[in-house]
């Protein structure tokens, strides 16, 4: 009976510190439903939470930074105009 190349023969030469991100890349190509924004939190999740680093705490804060000076710019710009045409 004639041998059968082994299944894995495409992992030749892998390092073991690669066989997570190899089969990341294969689910990634093998799911097409996983929209940018879920590659892009599972990315975020691996690099900054599972790794535990503080660095999501500053996103959040600069997020809910220049979230609330959005919000209240135009108030701003509005009491600043109607302060110039008082005078």
């Amino acid at each position: 009976m004639p041998e059968s190349p082994p299944p894995t023969r495409h992992w030749e030469g892998t390092k073991v510190a690669e066989v997570v991100a190899r089969v990341q890349d294969s689910l990634n190509r093998a799911l097409p439903g996983r929209s940018l924004w879920t590659r892009w939190a599972d990315w975020y999740y691996n690099t900054y939470f599972r790794t535990n680093r503080i660095t999501p705490l500053y996103h959040l804060m600069i997020l809910v930074g220049v979230t609330g000076y959005a919000l209240e710019y135009p108030h701003l710009r509005h009491k600043v105009q109607h302060e110039k045409d008082a005078e």
